[in-house]
């Protein structure tokens, strides 16, 4: 078992999100797309990811109840 664990990518967006901080703050981080870190998601892909998987838990816990 590897420690600490791992965070999610979108419980790493949401705590930062829930500080203030903005989408572009939180791009500055360096989050990349697959295994080359020179595709680094920019604000805008941030974003978009972050409210469609937003979108797509909600769905699913809706569907849940």
């Amino acid at each position: 078992a590897q420690w600490p664990p791992i965070p999610d990518l979108f419980d790493v967006i949401t705590y930062f999100r829930a500080r203030g901080d903005s989408f572009a703050l939180i791009a500055s981080i360096g989050f990349w797309v697959g295994e080359k870190p020179t595709r680094a998601l920019t604000a805008r892909g941030v974003k978009l990811w972050y409210e469609a998987e937003l979108e797509r838990r909600s769905a699913a816990k809706a569907a849940i109840r």
